[in-house]
C-alpha cells in the first residue's frame, strides 16, 4: 500500500515538473516575441544598413556595367549575383546576428526571404539602368526624326 501511494507521489511530483517546464517555456517565448516587437526598429535598422553595404559592393562589382549598358542579367547571372549577395549579407552579419535575426524572423528560410526581397527591389528599382534605357531610347527617336 504504502509503494502504491510513493508510486503515486512520485508520478504527481513528476507531471508537476512537466506542467511547469513546459509553461515556463511558453512564457519565455512570449517574453521573447514581445522584446522582438519592442525592438523592432532596431533590428529593421541593423539589417537594413548592412544589406544596403552588400548591394553597394555587388552592385558597383557585378551589376553597374549591365546598368550602363541598359541590359539587365540573364537567369544564371541573375541566381549567381543574388545568391553573392545573400552570402556577403551573411558574412556581414556574422554567426551571432545571424542566430538573432533568426529568432526575429522566425527561422533561417524566412530571413533568406528578407534578404533576397531586398535584393529584388532593389534590383528591379535601379535608377542607372532607366537613365541609360531612356537615353538610348530618347537618341533612337531623334535618329527617326
Amino acid at each position: 500500500m504504502i509503494n502504491i501511494l510513493y508510486l503515486s507521489l512520485s508520478l504527481c511530483c513528476i507531471f508537476a515538473v512537466i506542467f511547469y517546464a513546459y509553461f515556463s517555456l511558453a512564457s519565455q517565448k512570449k517574453k521573447e516575441l514581445c522584446f522582438y516587437i519592442e525592438k523592432y526598429e532596431s533590428y529593421v535598422i541593423i539589417l537594413d544598413y548592412f544589406c544596403k553595404k552588400a548591394y553597394d559592393l555587388i552592385y558597383k562589382d557585378k551589376i553597374m556595367i549591365y546598368s550602363l549598358e541598359a541590359t539587365g542579367l540573364n537567369d544564371m547571372q541573375y541566381k549567381v549575383v543574388s545568391k553573392d549577395f545573400c552570402n556577403l549579407v551573411l558574412r556581414f552579419l556574422g554567426p551571432n546576428l545571424i542566430t538573432e535575426f533568426s529568432g526575429f524572423f522566425g527561422n533561417d528560410q524566412i530571413l533568406m526571404f528578407n534578404i533576397m526581397e531586398y535584393f529584388n527591389t532593389n534590383y528591379e528599382g535601379d535608377k542607372i539602368k532607366e537613365q541609360a534605357t531612356e537615353n538610348m531610347m530618347g537618341k533612337e527617336i531623334e535618329i527617326e526624326d
